[in-house]
């Protein structure tokens, strides 16, 4: 191998997915540079049949890097699934493919926009578009990494006239093992920014394992910063998920959300149809912002489909563009730790109370001074959330419309808790402002506002041991 060519491979990260052994042979890996297929990098001429070429010869090899100098590569195409204007624009796709490394160099991958995805079809009310942007999709690869790539879906300047989302996603992940992102930008896509599923017949399909995401950013894309699907075994770490829904001229579809974990098939799946270890969880957010997204910042649907652990540590949730902006961590076991809720509330049992299993919350803080915020939600006596150890800072104006933490169910706990409510917060009616009501634990608390005031805790007549008042009034 060349000299300059092993300096390059050296560079490129992908020796941390493989052992010794597998890093020795990566050495030798083939370089397929862009240029050399004909992509120009200057922002004006269309890149696309070039980097079309780039990735066929990867997938000829079935292995190797694949190099993008730094540029900015233009795709001046998009894809039309059927109809009169149908044609054979793909995704630029890599399938089955061993020990692949693509470095972009901070390269960036721009898509054209200027179009209109258009009502072209219609099912059970909603309509759906022939019509969707070039994204980078992995099929079935192992040990692929990705290192400084920014990519642009187009959607500031594509008109939406199709209500429903469809195949526009930055990148997505089928089936694959062994991914490791880092420092990638994925933005304006008009559905995920990153899509992460599993590949293969529902009979025996393969769910996507050991994806690492480390200082990425999902900023301004229309559907979810990231869609979790099936995947197991994954870390996003320093990574930023912003701003999903608000794309500029192309809008935004439901949920709208900074992370949503939607799995599509039960762990248990009741048909049996479904063979093999499918289940979604073992999942980790560590160090990363949630901020000012449409929908919620962070969503998972339900204990069925996402059955293992969920952590989130030392993150941050804020919000300054709307009132209700929450976190909804409905499944079997999710974990907030260290976390920092601005503006944000944590409903662990809200619409779907009867599918959140278990929720702990601890050494968390939450400042609000939304009055119309219910900054923590939890009701049901199926979900199991326990709080504790954890700080809230209310400081809204007055006429409350709704509790400011209101918890009703016999498996929640509640204990070691700090409550400052400034004295903004009284309501002339004396309107209950904190509602702790049937729980399992309320323990140890501190409860109080910055000066005398008239306002109550709505407190259960059990479980109540070891908690302090200051200027406030309990009500029993």
């Amino acid at each position: 191998m060349h000299r300059r060519t092993f300096h390059l491979y050296a560079g490129l990260g992908l020796a941390g997915l493989l052992s010794d052994a597998q890093a020795a042979s990566a050495a030798k890996l083939p370089v397929v540079n862009v240029k050399q297929y004909g992509a120009l990098g200057n922002g004006i001429t269309d890149d696309y049949l070039a980097l079309q070429r780039a990735f066929a010869q990867i997938n000829k090899q079935r292995t190797g890097v694949l190099y993008f100098p730094p540029g900015v590569y233009r795709i001046g195409v998009h894809k039309v699934s059927d109809g009169q204007f149908a044609n054979k624009v793909t995704d630029l796709t890599l399938s089955n493919c061993t020990n692949v490394s693509i470095s972009g160099q901070n390269a960036q991958i721009v898509c054209d926009g200027g179009w209109v995805r258009t009502a072209d079809w219609e099912y059970e009310g909603f309509s759906y578009s022939y019509h969707d942007s070039v994204g980078l999709t992995f099929t079935s690869c192992k040990n692929l990494s990705i290192d400084g790539l920014t990519l642009d879906g187009g959607a500031g300047t594509i008109t939406k006239q199709a209500t429903a989302e469809g195949a526009s996603c930055g990148i997505s992940l089928s089936g694959c093992y062994k991914v490791a992102l880092t420092n990638i930008n994925l933005h304006h896509c008009c559905t995920d920014g990153l899509y992460v599923q599993e590949a293969g017949k529902i009979n025996n399909f393969k769910v996507t394992q050991y994806l690492t995401v480390t200082n990425c950013v999902f900023d301004r894309n229309a559907r979810q910063g990231v869609s979790i699907i099936q995947l197991r075994y994954a870390t996003f770490r320093n990574c930023t998920f912003s701003n999903t829904g608000d794309t500029g001229l192309y809008g935004s579809h439901s949920p709208a959300a900074g992370v949503d974990i939607e799995p599509n098939y039960r762990h248990d799946d009741p048909s049996g149809t479904i063979k093999g270890d499918h289940s979604t969880g073992n999942i980790t957010f560590d160090n990363c912002r949630f901020v000012d997204n449409e929908g919620f910042e962070f969503v998972a649907t339900d204990k069925y489909s996402t059955q293992n652990p969920v952590q989130l540590s030392n993150c941050l949730f804020k919000n300054s563009k709307k009132a209700d902006a929450a976190v909804v961590p409905a499944a079997t076991n999710i974990t907030f730790t260290g976390c920092y809720f601005d503006e944000v509330a944590l409903w662990p049992s809200y619409t779907y109370s009867e599918d959140a299993t278990l929720t702990k919350v601890s050494k968390c803080q939450f400042k609000s001074s939304q009055s119309a915020q219910a900054v923590l939600l939890m009701v049901g006596d199926t979900p199991n959330v326990q709080v504790s150890g954890c700080q809230f800072k209310l400081d809204a104006p007055s006429s409350h419309t709704w509790y400011r933490l209101f918890l009703r169910g016999k498996r929640i706990t509640f204990s070691g808790n700090t409550v400052a409510i400034s004295s903004k917060e009284e309501d002339k009616q004396n309107f209950d402002i904190v509602a702790i009501l049937e729980t399992q634990k309320l323990s140890n608390n501190t409860f109080f506002a910055d000066a005398p005031s008239n306002m109550y805790i709505a407190a259960a007549k059990i479980g109540v041991t070891g908690n302090k008042l200051k200027n406030l009034f309990l009500y029993r």
